[in-house]
């Protein structure tokens, strides 16, 4: 995921860029409750936590705070949700 978000430094790139990161925030609010059961659930909320920090930026460049403090807020639950891993899981 970062190399993605790495992606958005090219003018070019950048809509893709927040059109995939966009999607996949949908698609982990949307199945996180399945993902959670299943293996590789920590990649994934790192992926999610990524794309966060990178729509919420794209939101502070746009002046939006709104949206801003909204990926703010889902990157703060995500990293609670990191840290609960984290302390309950054996790798």
């Amino acid at each position: 995921m970062r190399e993605i978000v790495l992606a958005a430094r090219f003018p070019e790139l950048v809509p893709q860029v927040n059109a995939f990161c966009e999607s996949y925030f949908h698609q982990f609010g949307k199945n996180g409750d399945t993902w959670r059961r299943e293996h590789g659930y920590y990649h994934r909320i790192l992926s999610a936590l990524i794309v966060c920090a990178h729509l919420r930026q794209a939101a502070k460049e746009n002046g939006d705070e709104e949206t801003m403090r909204f990926y703010e807020d889902r990157r703060d639950l995500y990293g609670q949700e990191q840290e609960l891993l984290i302390k309950s899981k054996r790798w």
